[in-house]
């Protein structure tokens, strides 16, 4: 009975692992091929703004996502800006909402 449960928490495991991957790449694949919208552009700017260290620019504006912010400001300075940096952070989190349940 033992060994019955061992087998169930492994496949368990590897449904999980599954899922993982698959939500991934759904999530990543061609992440930085379309043009940002608006809304993303907006939070981007910010986040570059940020990222350059010049936030006494009267239209930054951290707004309802600081995380995403500063997140995505400390992804800028270390390898440049980019689309695919843009949308990373979300992209993650989405991604990893699959642990959820």
């Amino acid at each position: 009975m033992n060994s019955d449960l061992l087998k169930e928490i492994k496949a368990d495991r590897l449904l999980l692992l599954i899922a993982l991957v698959l939500a991934f790449g759904v999530r990543f694949n061609n992440l930085g091929d379309a043009a940002l919208t608006d809304a993303e552009a907006g939070s981007a700017m910010n986040a570059l703004i940020v990222s350059q260290g010049d936030t006494q620019e009267s239209s930054t504006s951290i707004g309802p996502q600081p995380a995403y912010i500063f997140l995505t400001a400390a992804l800028f300075s270390i390898f440049g800006s980019s689309n695919f940096l843009a949308r990373f952070m979300p992209d993650l989190a989405g991604g990893l909402l699959v642990l959820l349940p």
